[in-house]
């Protein structure tokens, strides 16, 4: 096409320059050229017009090499100039330069006028390049630099460059093993109906514990697993993995027959051949209901070939599968195209969602996306939800799902598959019918529980909204310290303060006061407590016990007996910690008798309306058995 060396051609002339180099101890460099955004070139004038360029700029670069330096085309939109003797790096950014403005040079081509830009790379060869190609990597390792610095410049390859070349060499190495030595998981993040409350699904989301790097954020090994090819593999395994544990979930929990999997399926695995046969056989394998798997694709994938994601995408919903659109907003969609893609769902992306209930400007844009997307029947969801206050916004918008750190972080599969059995339609029937009718006969207790750590709350209006609704059903107002920097003078001012102006009872609860450096703490701390009893304040405090229990009480109370824990935690003025009052107790309730916590803990998660009752249960058997804690025992 531009009579250029190809790139075969390249290595084998790079190869023999780099041989005569190093005989003669003389530098030699490698200048990396990539034409920034060439592709939309060729999707506005034709293939052919973009031809004729390419061949255009290959001359125009060709003029500007000194004598005994040439080029080659190394495939596509990009070329490599090797420049051989060369003095260094200044004469390096010298020949780069010259380079860039032939690029840039205005051209008048098929009567169009028009001007490239273009980012370029140089490395020099360095010790420890072993063959051809690696000098061409640090020099693309270079030009990509260039890309991220604002396209349109010199970058130079350098030590740091290098240090991070040979960590992403490294960790490409790892990649590789990382599925035959299961380092691979999935994790779990809920999605939760804005409308009410309930658990409609989980997005799985991959994480990698390299055995050689630790724990790798995806940020870091999925672009490079997109741009090496292994996205291919990894992204099949997420897929099988996903399909998997949908299907044991779905024998499992009969009841969440409805629950919907999303898998992120990225732009290389879309477009390759190969992926609707891969999708077809692991939905018919694994036996899911194939209208329970959601497929993720990000706006950006979608519109990098519009006409080729609607094709693909239209055979993926004839298996039945649903189709979301993520990120939505970020990318360069038009109605029209929105139009026609057959999607379920769009994800409105978290820079729109992040803070939405106070930032006017994000709010219209959800408010517009929400619209559209029930105009299109299309399911909306917004990711990242934080914040409460977003949250109540985003429900005012009219979005029909959520899902962030607000709702839950990921989860692994045991920690869902609780989630799952508290989310069953009847456990939580149960559980509210019994609670109301313990409410209504005032036999239990209602406790707001918030925590209190480095510094104030984040937000004092919602803590207040909680506490005034705990007041309604003769509560407490209970707030956990669990920071051992913070101030605890200022901490109780603010705890009290809150339970005065919601006119509830206060529960000072789990103080961290176990290590022994903290243990002066503890006389303070009661004489705070004391002073406000004094003031006409109700307000109790009990000790967060953990493992420092023991040691923590003999403090608090010197003259009381602790080889009992149920003595030591009902000490004066202290209500006992709640979840280590029910491992004690569990010897009082008849169907735990005899078995072990562990069993007890699968009981638990097995009927969580059971295990309600039963704590109650054990509760009321306490209050008669120790007549001055009657009213005083609660489930929190």
């Amino acid at each position: 096409l531009t009579g250029l060396p190809n790139r075969r051609s390249l290595i084998e002339r790079l190869t023999r320059s780099i041989d005569q180099a190093r005989h003669d101890r003389q530098e030699l460099a490698a200048i990396f050229v990539d034409l920034d955004f060439f592709k939309a070139i060729n999707d506005i004038h034709g293939h052919e017009f973009g031809d004729h360029l390419l061949r255009s700029l290959a001359q125009g670069i060709s003029a500007r090499l000194r004598q005994g330096d040439w080029v080659a085309r190394f495939g596509g939109d990009e070329f490599v100039i090797v420049c051989y003797p060369i003095a260094g790096e200044i004469e390096g950014y010298r020949i780069a330069s010259e380079v860039l403005n032939a690029v840039r040079t205005p051209l008048q081509l098929q009567g169009v006028s028009l001007r490239v830009d273009a980012s370029i790379g140089i490395a020099f060869l360095r010790p420890d390049h072993r063959k051809a190609s690696d000098l061409i990597r640090d020099a693309d390792a270079a030009m990509y630099l260039a890309k991220e610095q604002g396209r349109n410049r010199v970058a130079m390859f350098d030590d740091s460059l290098h240090r991070q070349t040979l960590e992403r060499s490294s960790i490409d190495q790892a990649l590789r093993l990382a599925i035959e030595r299961n380092e691979f998981t999935l994790m779990y993040q809920p999605k939760v109906s804005l409308t009410d409350g309930k658990l409609v699904g989980f997005e799985a989301l991959i994480r990698w514990h390299s055995a050689e790097h630790g724990p790798m954020s995806p940020a870091n090994f999925i672009p490079l697993a997109e741009e090496t090819g292994l996205i291919l593999a990894i992204g099949r395994w997420a897929l099988q993995s996903a399909c998997n544990q949908l299907r044991r979930w779905q024998q499992a929990f009969p009841a969440h027959d409805d629950l919907i999997l999303a898998v992120n399926v990225s732009m290389r695995q879309l477009f390759q051949d190969a992926f609707l046969d891969v999708a077809r056989e692991i939905v018919d394998r694994s036996g899911i209901y194939p209208n329970a798997l959601e497929l993720e694709i990000t706006e950006t994938t979608a519109m990098s070939n519009p006409q080729r994601t609607m094709e693909i995408l239209a055979e993926l919903k004839r298996l039945g599968l649903r189709i979301a659109l993520d990120d939505f907003g970020t990318g360069y969609s038009s109605l029209s195209h929105l139009q026609r893609l057959p999607i379920d769902v769009i994800k409105i992306d978290r820079a729109f969602v992040h803070h939405v209930a106070h930032k006017r400007e994000s709010g219209e844009i959800v408010r517009l996306v929400v619209a559209m997307s029930r105009a299109l029947g299309i399911t909306s969801v917004a990711e990242g939800v934080e914040t409460r206050e977003d949250m109540v916004a985003l429900k005012e918008l009219g979005a029909d799902i959520a899902q962030g750190y607000l709702f839950s972080r990921p989860l692994g599969v045991a920690e869902a598959e609780d989630l799952l059995r508290m989310a069953r339609p009847e456990e939580v029937e149960k559980m509210k019918g019994l609670l109301e009718k313990e409410l209504e006969k005032g036999s239990l207790g209602l406790s707001t529980g918030l925590e209190y750590e480095e510094g104030f709350y984040s937000n004092r209006d919602e803590v207040l909204e909680l506490a005034k609704l705990t007041a309604k059903h003769k509560g407490r107002y209970m707030s956990h310290i669990r920071s051992e920097d913070i101030n605890q003078d200022e901490a109780i001012d603010e705890i009290i303060s809150i339970g005065k102006e919601a006119k509830l009872p206060v529960l000072v609860s789990h103080i961290k006061i176990a290590r022994k450096e903290n243990w002066n703490t503890a006389p303070l701390l009661l004489s705070r407590l004391e002073e406000a009893r004094a003031a006409g304040i109700d307000i109790t405090a009990d000790v967060y016990p953990y493992t420092f229990w023991n040691s923590t009480l003999r403090v608090l109370f010197p003259n009381r007996d602790y080889e009992n824990p149920v003595s030591a935690g009902f000490a004066t003025r202290s209500l006992f910690d709640p979840a280590e009052s029910y491992l004690v107790e569990f010897a009082a309730e008849p169907s735990y008798k005899g078995k072990t916590v562990a069993e007890v803990a699968a009981l638990r998660q097995e009927s969580p309306s059971a295990t309600l009752m039963a704590l109650i249960r054990m509760a009321k058997t306490f209050e008669k058995d120790h007549p001055d804690y009657k009213g005083r025992i609660e489930a929190i």
